[in-house]
């Protein structure tokens, strides 16, 4: 996704800046991220929302 941005460096400043609770989600959903949920359903994995 990085890659794709308009201002990859800047986005990658943010994103360095900004460390998500979870290394495969972004600062935004966290948990409730459909594209980190659908990649773990996908991968087999349970999915956890509630603490």
């Amino acid at each position: 996704m990085l890659n794709l941005a308009m201002d990859p460096e800047k986005a990658r400043r943010y994103r360095e800046s900004s460390i998500p609770e979870h290394a495969d989600s972004c600062t935004m959903c966290g948990k409730m991220c459909a594209v980190r949920n659908m990649n773990r359903v996908l991968e087999g994995k349970d999915i956890q929302l509630n603490d």
